[in-house]
């Protein structure tokens, strides 16, 4: 039953119409590579936002995040670059 939450960070987007300080990112999580769902983000940051601080996970699991930038246009990037979580309690 324990928890663990993971830090992610990551460099800001940038947009031609849409300043750096106004792109939101989403943050879909899976617990198995390639997992992630991407018709609906498990997160979403504030505007301007390039980290984030998930609630607890599962410990002792496996965690796997891709983060888009979506602009105030609503176009969305289509990055499909996974990373996986390293889990502190190993």
């Amino acid at each position: 039953g324990e928890t663990t939450p993971y830090t992610l960070s990551w460099q800001p987007a940038s947009d031609n119409r849409t300043p750096a300080a106004e792109i939101v990112y989403d943050i879909y999580y899976a617990n198995t590579p390639g997992g992630e769902g991407f018709t609906q983000p498990t997160w979403t940051t504030p505007p301007g936002t390039t980290s984030f601080r998930t609630p607890g996970l599962p410990s002792h699991g496996n965690a796997y995040f891709v983060v888009r930038a979506h602009d105030t246009a609503g176009n969305q990037d289509t990055n499909t670059q996974e990373q996986k979580g390293i889990d502190p309690c190993y």
